[in-house]
């Protein structure tokens, strides 16, 4: 009866960190869907921007922009 026991409280962690997991993954793909929407939201305006720049022949030197993943 004690290793049964003790299988059902292993099995009962193991089942809490599965379901502390996939919270976190939750979590962590509404992070990632909001980065992707303010990056978007960012090049929008980075475009716009560059379109004012260039109706009013203001030339800046060239940028090194990050990779993005």
């Amino acid at each position: 009866m004690n290793a049964e026991a003790e299988h059902r409280r292993k099995m009962s962690a193991y089942e809490q960190r599965k379901k502390d997991d996939e919270q976190e993954n939750e979590n962590l793909d509404a992070m990632i869907l909001q980065t992707r929407k303010k990056n978007a939201r960012c090049a929008e305006m980075e475009s716009k921007i560059d379109g004012l720049f260039s109706n009013y022949n203001i030339n800046l030197p060239q940028r090194e922009t990050p990779d993005q993943p």
